[in-house]
């Protein structure tokens, strides 16, 4: 639960879709990979790097039913 509230993630396997939100990581932490992270009938892979102040993530793949990926920065 910490990681997705640090990251931002949001899952919702009724729409299909998944949002990510304003991800941060500590400064200490660079980067960051999570492979198969469910989403209803899908397994979705996410790099999260650190540059700067910014955290960025890369959609490495989706597997199973189509899912819709949003990344939203608030800054």
């Amino acid at each position: 639960m910490i990681l997705t509230s640090v990251l931002g993630i949001r899952p919702s396997a009724q729409r299909k879709e998944l949002n990510i939100v304003d991800p941060q990581l500590p400064e200490w932490l660079d980067q960051l990979h999570i492979r198969n992270l469910r989403v209803g009938n899908s397994r979705v892979g996410l790099d999260f790097t650190l540059h700067g102040d910014r955290t960025f993530c890369n959609v490495v793949d989706v597997e199973g039913e189509k899912l819709f990926v949003k990344v939203a920065f608030k800054k």
